[in-house]
């Protein structure tokens, strides 16, 4: 049975009246995106509304468990994405967090369900694709922070499960291991909604690939990877959006790698050009909210377009350095891990606009590969681990898409070789299946495409530095 949140019975004729009350005012408060001082007849609060239907106990408890009752009574504006209580008993029933029911969630983990699923303003569906603005750019909005901090989950890596490289080393001599965010910024909500779909000529074919095929119309609204069921539930201070599922919020592309056993090599291979970061601001922060004297170390990727800054910044820029300030052999297009990742542009662009992609070969056509069209790789270094980074990188980077948006699978052409910028010649019959990251989409796929670099004339010297170079 499909469960419900109550509304007013006569909800669609008191917006109607608004609208003819405010005229061209409510129009333009929807503009800017907020929902301004609303009439007390328009309905009860959040924390209200949830108590009525009778069908939500799990996020009130949630929300009284971390102090937020009174903001989602009475103050603020809010858009909260909810799911009843029957997604939670499935959940509960089947989850890959060691959970058996409500009594066993963590601080960290009821953190992540609830913050991850608000918005700190008040958007009807519709407008959650708009980017604010003055006028707004309408259509143009994927990605927006939420209520979440990255503090809401922190965790300590030992020393067994860093990374084999000499960029760990140092840490690595820490029993006790380290303190580590996997990125120093909040992970965005990611949502596929019907007007960005349509501002950005995503097709249903594109939807259905990009949901393995849970959804085939662009009519549908996805936030989090679960499917707004029931939308623009108004209360006084803010909206009520229900979801089929729980919309936690997204791992990065990195994270979504390391999860699946079929990505472990290519998981492997990013690997060799990562390295943690000690993070002075976080550290304090960190010492601040848990009264602790523990160092904090950021893990980032030496690439062209990273998050070069301290917690509490999103500025991209090369970092091209390893934790000691030693300039390293090679660098990577992007930062995968970086949650909040966006090209570089002169259009002032920044995560609301697009994400990246990362084309993953699984590991057994990876192994095809290296017995084939890498032999020549196998048989000069033995082992993947041996092949230097500056020949790696050719091929890796083949891999890292920067942009989402124009390169959906109806718009595989536009996926190009870096050197030659011919396409690559992907196409969907490729892909295995997808997972959507909160900076952007990992496909999933059933071959490797070999860089221009590794069969042109220049391949011989970038094999054979030592003896070719001049």
């Amino acid at each position: 049975m499909k469960s419900y949140v109550p509304k007013s019975p006569a909800r669609t004729a008191m917006l109607a009246t608004m609208m003819l009350f405010l005229g061209g005012g409510f129009f333009q408060s929807c503009d800017k995106d907020d929902l301004m001082d609303e009439p007390a007849w328009l309905g009860n609060s959040v924390y209200e509304r949830l108590a009525e239907g009778g069908n939500y106990s799990y996020t009130l408890r949630l929300i009284d468990d971390l102090g937020q009752k009174e903001v989602l009574s009475q103050t603020g504006s809010k858009t909260l994405f909810v799911a009843s209580d029957d997604v939670y008993d499935e959940f509960f029933r089947h989850n890959s967090w060691g959970v058996s029911g409500y009594a066993d969630l963590s601080l960290a983990q009821k953190k992540l369900l609830l913050n991850s699923a608000m918005v700190n303003n008040a958007y009807l569906v519709e407008l959650l694709s708009n980017v604010s603005g003055n006028p707004p750019q309408k259509g143009m909005c994927m990605r927006r922070e939420t209520a979440a901090s990255v503090f809401d989950s922190v965790s300590r890596i030992l020393p067994k499960d860093m990374p084999q490289t000499p960029f760990w080393d140092k840490v690595r001599a820490r029993e006790r291991g380290i303190v580590l965010l996997r990125d120093n910024t909040s992970k965005p909500m990611i949502h596929f909604l019907p007007v960005f779909m349509r501002q950005n000529h995503i097709t249903g074919e594109d939807l259905s690939i990009l949901t393995n095929g849970a959804s085939t119309s662009i009519t549908d609204a996805w936030v989090n990877g679960k499917k707004i069921i029931d939308r623009d539930i108004t209360c006084k201070n803010g909206y009520i959006q229900q979801v089929d599922g729980l919309a936690t919020a997204a791992d990065n592309m990195v994270e979504i790698i390391h999860q699946h056993a079929d990505m472990s090599r290519f998981a492997s291979l990013l690997d060799r050009f990562c390295a943690p970061y000690y993070d002075v601001a976080a550290t304090k922060e960190y010492n601040r909210l848990y009264n602790n004297t523990d160092s904090v170390f950021t893990l980032k990727y030496f690439s062209s377009t990273s998050n070069t800054s301290d917690f509490g910044g999103s500025e991209g820029g090369e970092l091209t350095t390893d934790p000691d300030g030693n300039v390293v052999d090679a660098y990577l297009a992007f930062d995968p891990g970086w949650s909040q990742y966006m090209y570089t542009n002169t259009a002032g662009r920044d995560l609301h606009y697009d994400a990246g992609a990362l084309l993953v070969p699984t590991d057994e056509a990876l192994d095809f590969w290296w017995n084939h069209d890498g032999k020549v790789l196998q048989d000069m270094y033995g082992a993947w681990e041996n092949v230097p980074m500056k020949v790696l990188v050719k091929m890796l980077d083949i891999d890292l898409v920067r942009t989402f948006t124009e390169t959906v699978p109806s718009k595989f052409k536009n996926i190009v070789d870096n050197t030659t910028k011919v396409p690559l010649g992907i196409t969907k019959e490729h892909v295995d299946s997808c997972f959507m990251g909160c900076n952007g989409v990992v496909y999933l796929i059933n071959k490797v495409f070999t860089p221009a670099s590794y069969a042109s004339v220049s391949f011989p010297a970038l094999v054979n530095e030592e003896t070719m170079n001049v």
